[in-house]
């Protein structure tokens, strides 16, 4: 899916740096947490379910392209997971680098032991349904962040960050610059000085 390593041009800018370098903005909800303890950063294929079905989710697990992050807007809920083991093993057949769900999962234990990376609004025991048709490859909305297929996605035990297709280049480059610049903020911190003066944040005299 894309023409470049993107886990190594992207190693080391965690999902506050790129949010910083995208006005703070772009973020999902914090409720869609790092559930497995694996960063995720890899384009996006969209899909958009009705709460509670994911026969969806499996039509779009067999047609995402291989490096593809799937996406999924499951209309938040939390009472019945739409995603397990089964399609853990399938995502990682496929070689999709991971799923973000704006809604629940289960299975966690084994989807924890094929330390797939696995980031949704936590998990429920209760199982979901199949029928309803959903949407694939369309712009959605996850955690109120809108997401369009191919926007590049970022996401750690920080929280996750959407980047639009069209800025990723410029987004990159400025993360890199922001990462440099709060490497030399820490060395002086360690150096002894004060973040006061670091951030010129003291008042005037």
């Amino acid at each position: 899916m894309t023409d470049y390593d993107v886990a190594a041009t992207w190693a080391g800018l965690t999902s506050s740096i790129v949010s910083d370098c995208l006005g703070r903005f772009r973020v999902m909800e914090p409720a869609i947490a790092d559930l497995v303890g694996v960063p995720l950063v890899g384009p996006a294929f969209t899909v958009q379910v009705v709460p509670g079905e994911n026969g969806t989710i499996h039509r779009a697990v067999a047609a995402a392209p291989m490096d593809a992050v799937l996406v999924i807007d499951a209309g938040g809920g939390n009472e019945r997971a739409v995603w397990g083991e089964l399609l853990t093993v399938a995502a990682q057949t496929r070689g999709l680098r991971g799923a973000v769900i704006d809604g629940a999962v289960r299975d966690l234990a084994a989807i924890h032991r094929r330390a797939f990376p696995l980031f949704a609004r936590g998990a429920a025991g209760a199982g979901p349904h199949k029928g309803w048709p959903g949407l694939i490859g369309e712009v959605i909305q996850c955690g109120r962040v809108v997401v369009a297929p191919g926007d590049l996605v970022i996401a750690d035990a920080g929280g996750v960050v959407v980047v639009p297709r069209a800025r990723v280049a410029q987004t990159h480059r400025e993360a890199v610059e922001r990462a440099t610049i709060e490497e030399d903020w820490l060395q002086r911190i360690e150096g002894g000085e004060s973040t006061l003066d670091i951030l010129g944040l003291r008042s005037d005299p």
